[in-house]
């Protein structure tokens, strides 16, 4: 049985000399798009255009909230396309794909995005989902069931707008297996990252969740555990003075059409390992436990930490929403030396995003260190480097060239040499196990998704190429990096210049 996070990662780990032949039962593949059939969905207003924020300006929360505005069906509209709506389609002749804001391991989007609205002008209080293709919202619940998730969020102060990211399983075990817990909650991190900077922009007060009572949403939104878990929630505030919270209507279970909604496939596959760590994730740890430094405790350490220097964005930078529209991932790199600026710029990106909401320091966004491997970079040696984000440093560990070694132990891709860097997302099980219990690997895996959406979008807003990778030889990636045995690269994002067409 799996019981921590560090066990259901060693037991999903790759390795050259024992990997199992897996064909795609291409006769069965998971539906990408969660419908509920005899609910007809709301369809979503035409929103008003979002303001072409900088996307430096949006992370670094220089637009400071002062008052939040009150939402409207538009307004709610924006932030969902926004947040995981189609930005292009390839194919044709009833083949069509649909790409979406989000990225997703294998293009399978196994997440899907839930909200509980009250007062939003133009729509009914209730519970509903978000449709993809067609966009819509099913109605899933209708009162005002403030009461039952502001009590299982645990929030501070009271909110009008809960926005619930979920993850449907077998969409990604379909393809990866067992290890396919660990790229829904890098997706659903992906997610979470679009939404929290969509709300931004619409200057929307929101505060982020990994910690809630997972029976009380599973049950308020209708889905089967062992198909689709609840993984984060965000509340919103979005007037002055809301309505007081009164009594929930009686909350009767959801019908078997809704809750079976998240069947994805006539021929699914259960894997024990998912199962049991999702389950034994469940339960909440200590909210006193203090966040251990991640940065001293990976094995190797920095002697000597540079300061990362402020940088301005330049005007040919695509803003905000453009850059998020046209992300995708590319992995077409060419070997060519990436400039200083553009460099600095991604740091001082990731390094925001790092101090947003939640920020490093709360468990978290502590339960990640950040890191990259430099190639060619102008005026940075190449070498293995970690990123402190309370004090703006960076902490050479080790000189020489790794990118052609690490695409070796990404499953010989042999691509990822070619990009200038590679960002790297690491943790220390045993430590994050024994300070937050199993749903520490959650508060990594998900930390680590939403800093990796932010490189693809700064990425794409330089005109860079972009690509996540969580598919790795575990061990050979470890000992590339010197890590110490409870130690694990989780994610790499490899970002540089790509071939033009």
């Amino acid at each position: 049985m799996i019981t921590s996070g560090k066990a259901y990662h060693q037991a999903t780990g790759y390795n050259r000399y024992r990997m199992n032949g897996h064909v795609l039962d291409w006769a069965h593949p998971p539906v990408l798009y969660k419908t509920y059939p005899g609910s007809p969905a709301i369809g979503l207003p035409q929103a008003s255009p979002c303001p072409r924020i900088p996307l430096w300006r949006l992370a670094a929360g220089k637009d400071p909230i002062s008052q939040p505005p009150e939402a409207d069906f538009e307004l709610l509209s924006r932030i969902c396309v926004l947040s995981y709506g189609v930005t292009a389609k390839s194919g044709g002749s009833g083949h069509e794909f649909y790409f979406r804001s989000a990225a997703s391991a294998g293009a399978l989007y196994p997440c899907e995005l839930y909200l509980a609205a009250v007062g939003v002008r133009e729509l009914g209080d209730g519970i509903y989902h978000y449709g993809v293709h067609p966009q819509g919202l099913t109605l899933l619940r209708s009162g005002d069931f403030r009461s039952v998730t502001q009590s299982a969020v645990n929030a501070p102060e009271p909110f009008s707008l809960c926005f619930f990211i979920t993850g449907i399983f077998f969409r990604c075990a379909w393809k990866y297996r067992k290890r396919a817990l660990r790229y829904v909650l890098m997706d659903a991190g992906h997610l979470l990252e679009n939404l929290i900077l969509s709300l931004t922009s619409a200057h929307l007060r929101a505060s982020v969740h990994y910690d809630f009572d997972d029976r009380a949403l599973e049950d308020l939104l209708g889905v089967e555990k062992k198909q689709e878990g609840v993984l984060t929630c965000v509340a919103v505030q979005c007037e002055s003075s809301p309505r007081p919270v009164n009594t929930a209507p009686v909350m009767d279970p959801l019908p078997e059409s809704i809750r079976a909604a998240g069947r994805v496939s006539e021929k699914e596959t259960s894997y024990a390992e998912i199962e049991s760590l999702y389950l034994h994730s469940r339960s909440l740890p200590a909210p006193d436990r203090e966040a251990p430094d991640l940065l001293q405790s990976l094995g190797p350490v920095s002697e000597a930490w540079a300061d990362i220097d402020p940088v301005d964005p330049i005007p040919t930078d695509l803003p905000y929403p453009d850059a998020l529209i046209h992300r995708r991932s590319k992995r077409n790199f060419i070997a060519h030396p990436l400039p200083a600026d553009r460099f600095s710029r991604l740091l001082n990106l990731l390094v925001d995003s790092m101090r947003r909401d939640p920020p490093f320091g709360h468990r978290y966004g502590s339960a990640v260190a950040t890191g990259f491997l430099a190639g060619d970079i102008h005026g940075v040696e190449p070498g293995f480097y970690l990123i402190d984000p309370i004090h703006r440093k960076i902490g050479r560990l080790f000189k020489g060239y790794f990118l052609s070694r690490m695409a070796s132990a990404c499953l010989d891709q042999d691509w990822l040499k070619n990009a200038s860097l590679h960002f790297l997302f690491l943790t220390n099980l045993d430590i994050i196990d024994q300070t937050w219990g199993p749903r520490s690997y959650r508060y990594a895996m998900l930390t680590a998704g939403r800093l990796g959406q932010m490189i693809y979008t700064g990425a794409t807003a330089q005109g860079l190429g972009c690509c996540g990778i969580g598919a790795l030889y575990d061990g050979e990636a470890k000992a590339l990096l010197g890590l110490n045995e409870s130690s694990a690269l989780l994610y790499l994002v490899a970002v540089g210049a790509v071939k033009r067409f």
